[in-house]
């Protein structure tokens, strides 16, 4: 049985991408040697032009070594060495009974008994079918992800739910399911691929004639950033109208203690004063240098935000004693500490090398790289 892609969630919306992958195993049969077919079939649902897309897949046990451009020999070991025989032909190479990583052996039993083919259907779905299946058998996935869209992409949750059936995130002892390669945090640049890999190990404890769904679920959000130097230059791309620009920052200025002020003296918040922001953040020097370029890049990042060029995902810092920030926080989480730190009722500014923390936080957002 596989799982109907019309089952999947409806498409996601905002620049956020749902990379699904749907997993069902099937144990069925009873034998000495192993059990029978598991079916498994993944899928990743899109908007109508995919910001992600499966490019590859490779097993590691379909008897047959694979080379992919630009990476060379993914399941090294494939090498389709067995000599037994069963109702499907000529069997694959000896049986893996440990994860693989790409280009790297893997210990193999010297039984041939199962074997594990994979293909991609179309850039959303990836199939995998394993037969002959049993306790220990402990075949890779590999498959290529790769960022088609123009824009960044940051991988914001993983969920493992190895009984899909029930409500929750669950383990199951008879089995372990899990994904290599992929991790929170991680950055597609445009056009970047990156090698997943996908395990399955059936554990002694699995049951016979028993049926397990697993759901193993990434979001993927497009993150596009956006620097001083992209929002100074908004004449020249013409990406925003003045009049959205100018929208953001009359909401940035009343939402914000350290943004936004009239300084261009027309009465009005508007791109003149974003303008001037940010050549005062090029220009200052001397004691205020730090403050005005952090400034200058803090408005940068709160445009992003009320733009949508900057997710309010996950992005992920290192240890911050300053703002009490470390690991997966959100975009919001980011801003609301750094308000708390405009200093109020006398109290004391910060440092320059409070400023010099704050800045190079938001420029590292600006440039998309937490």
């Amino acid at each position: 049985m596989k799982v109907n892609g019309d089952t999947q969630n409806s498409l996601i919306k905002l620049g956020m991408i749902f990379l699904a992958l749907l997993i069902m195993l099937a144990v069925m049969g009873v034998s000495q040697a192993g059990w029978s077919d598991i079916i498994i079939q993944s899928g990743v649902e899109s908007p109508p032009e995919p910001i992600a897309c499966f490019t590859w897949v490779v097993s590691n046990d379909d008897g047959s070594v694979d080379s992919v451009a630009p990476y060379g020999i993914i399941d090294t070991g494939d090498d389709g060495g067995g000599t037994e025989y069963d109702r499907w032909g000529p069997l694959s190479s000896n049986d893996p009974y440990e994860i693989q990583t790409a280009g790297q052996e893997c210990g193999r039993y010297t039984k041939d008994v199962a074997r594990t083919t994979a293909t991609v259907d179309d850039c959303r779905h990836i199939d995998v079918q394993i037969e002959n299946g049993y306790p220990c058998y402990y075949p890779t996935i590999f498959f290529g992800l790769r960022n088609v869209s123009t824009c960044h992409g940051i991988i914001q949750s993983i969920e493992i739910d190895e009984d899909a059936c029930t409500e929750g995130i669950d383990v199951v002892d008879e089995l372990t399911v899990g994904l290599a390669g992929v991790y929170v945090g991680q950055i597609l640049e445009p056009g970047e691929e990156l090698i997943g890999s996908l395990y399955i190990h059936i554990e002694q404890c699995a049951e016979q004639n028993a049926v397990y769904k697993i759901r193993v679920k990434t979001v993927i959000v497009q993150n596009c950033g956006g620097t001083i130097g992209f929002w100074g230059n908004w004449k020249a791309h013409k990406t925003y109208t003045q009049a959205e620009i100018d929208g953001w920052l009359q909401t940035i200025d009343a939402a914000s203690l350290w943004l936004v002020e009239d300084m261009d003296g027309n009465g009005l918040i508007d791109v003149g004063d974003m303008e001037a922001i940010f050549a005062r953040g090029l220009s200052a020097k001397g004691a205020t240098r730090s403050k005005y370029q952090f400034l200058a890049h803090y408005l940068a990042t709160r445009l992003g935000a009320e733009s949508g060029r900057i997710t309010d995902g996950m992005h992920v810092l290192e240890p911050n004693s300053y703002l009490g920030l470390e690991g997966a926080v959100t975009l919001g989480e980011i801003i609301n500490a750094i308000e708390s730190k405009y200093p109020s009722g006398g109290g004391a500014w910060p440092t320059k090398d409070q400023y010099e923390i704050m800045k190079d936080i938001c420029d590292a957002l600006n440039n998309v790289e937490i």
